[in-house]
């Protein structure tokens, strides 16, 4: 289905970010979830292997073959970027602030899996007042294979909050 997508959002003049995971899907108890648990998922070795083992499938295992079995890696003209997750960790501050790392790590395994500069790696956002901010905390330790920092908002108060941006 996502491979359809890549091709019909091409034919209009549309590249995808795609998203590795969601945390909704982490919360539901989908076999990260069940296995691992919500913090396991970003703690347990166990858990961090097999995803990036999922994030090496996706990105260069799995073929588009509607695009001549061209990993996605390979698809700059349709794809301009990644995420590793859709809002990491937004249920707790405190977690996703200790736990930066797992964001610095899942774009490095990304940025071994995508040779391509032009297809950039994000961050997944969070809300716009816990995404990852440039002078906010934890910017000292950002991964040098994040390339762009993304905020997502559903509260009023986060348009007319002040960002460190």
């Amino acid at each position: 289905m996502i491979d359809q997508l890549i091709v019909d959002a091409h034919a209009r003049g549309i590249k995808l970010l795609i998203g590795m995971y969601d945390q909704n899907s982490l919360q539901a108890g989908d076999i990260y979830g069940s296995t691992y648990g919500v913090d396991g998922f970003y703690t347990d070795p166990d858990a961090i292997n097999a995803f990036n083992q999922r994030i090496t499938h996706m990105l260069n295992i799995h073929k588009n073959s509607l695009l001549g079995d061209q990993p996605w890696s390979e698809l700059g003209g349709y794809i301009f970027g990644y995420e590793a997750q859709n809002e990491p960790m937004i249920f707790d501050q405190s977690f996703y602030l200790d736990h930066l790392s797992w964001i610095c790590n899942s774009a490095l395994q990304i940025r071994n899996n995508v040779g391509d500069r032009d297809q950039l790696i994000f961050t997944g956002g969070g809300s716009a007042a816990a995404s990852i901010q440039v002078n906010g905390p934890g910017w000292d330790t950002i991964s040098s294979a994040l390339e762009t920092t993304a905020a997502i908002s559903y509260a009023a108060f986060d348009f007319t909050s002040s960002l460190a941006l």
